[in-house]
């Protein structure tokens, strides 16, 4: 059986098949829904409330699913499946994208990244002498770099192409993390 907030989740994503998320209002959500504003806002506090708990059920929760070091190398997967899973559902995501700032978007994207960088830095440095500053340093410029990189295909209308950029920055960051954790501990003695 459905939930409340799935059937209102589900209104808006039939909703954003033919609109743009800054043409479609909470009663159009609930008219689709069959429920009143009340009901609406009981779940959520606004649309983009909404667009929130549909981009956390609609996009695969691999990202936040790796919980040992054992499972690191799967972050590169893990991230792939995730654009992946916003190619499959560009309408949802280009409609949102465009009612939305890119600034919230990133936001969002950033932190579905976070967690998998965090990992990958903290497997990579595993046994070395990194600081705390050096450490969130590359865990924020690999996790925003993973966001822009999203945000840049995003803004290209999310052409297939997009996955051969994709390939070649995890790549990157495959062949880089290790080599600058090594540099930055070196320089801590």
């Amino acid at each position: 059986m459905s939930s409340t907030k799935d059937v209102l989740a589900k209104s808006l994503l039939k909703l954003l098949q033919n609109n743009s998320l800054d043409k479609i209002t909470v009663q159009d959500v609930v008219n689709e829904a069959g429920v009143n504003r009340q009901t609406f806002y009981y779940h959520f506090q606004d649309i983009f409330a909404l667009v929130s708990y549909v981009l956390d059920q609609e996009i695969p929760k691999q990202l936040t699913d790796i919980s040992s070091p054992e499972q690191i190398p799967q972050w590169r997967r893990a991230y792939r499946d995730f654009t992946d899973k916003l190619y499959a559902n560009r309408t949802l995501v280009l409609n949102t994208y465009d009612a939305i700032t890119p600034r919230q978007f990133e936001s969002y994207l950033y932190s579905k990244t976070r967690p998998v960088i965090t990992m990958m830095i903290d497997s990579e440095s595993d046994g070395l002498n990194i600081t705390a500053a050096d450490r969130e340093f590359l865990i924020e410029i690999y996790a925003r770099g993973c966001a822009g990189l999203v945000i840049s295909w995003m803004d290209e209308g999310m052409p297939d192409q997009h996955h051969v950029q994709l390939t070649r920055f995890l790549d990157s960051i495959q062949e880089t993390v290790r080599t600058i954790i090594t540099t930055f501990t070196a320089k801590n003695g």
